[in-house]
């Protein structure tokens, strides 16, 4: 069982940092304009099949709780599917936006997170020389 202090342990309230933060807002409101858009269509009384726009609103609103969760894979789609500026955002940003993603490689957490130390990162993260 995990301790309380474990990162991602139940309970705890983690959250991202600025450069996830605006992806997470970029790619939310995305989702909410296809969604409005959507319902729009239904109040006006269009056709039918043009309601479907909200359900296109689901990429984007999965994506952005992904992100909110630290999951790998919405990364990726955020990258991929959402333009520069999520790849901008999460790829070139410091080093806190990657550590989101991969808590494993920072065992003491966001928190205490030096940028002068990355050039020792690789030699402290546990496991590193068993993926080689």
């Amino acid at each position: 069982m995990p301790s309380s202090d474990a990162p991602g342990a139940p309970g705890e309230k983690r959250v991202p940092p600025a450069p996830v933060l605006a992806v997470i807002i970029y790619v939310g409101l995305l989702a909410v304009s296809f969604v409005a858009l959507g319902i729009g269509f239904a109040i006006a009384g269009g056709e039918p099949a043009i309601t479907l726009v909200a359900l296109v609103g689901l990429l984007p609103g999965a994506t952005a709780l992904g992100l909110w969760q630290g999951n790998r894979g919405s990364r990726v789609v955020a990258i991929l599917f959402f333009g520069v500026l999520p790849g901008l955002l999460l790829l070139a940003v410091p080093s806190s936006a990657r550590a989101w993603f991969n808590p494993d490689l920072y065992p003491d957490g966001l928190d205490d997170l030096d940028l002068d130390d990355l050039e020792n990162l690789d030699d402290e993260a546990p496991g590193i020389a068993d993926r080689t």
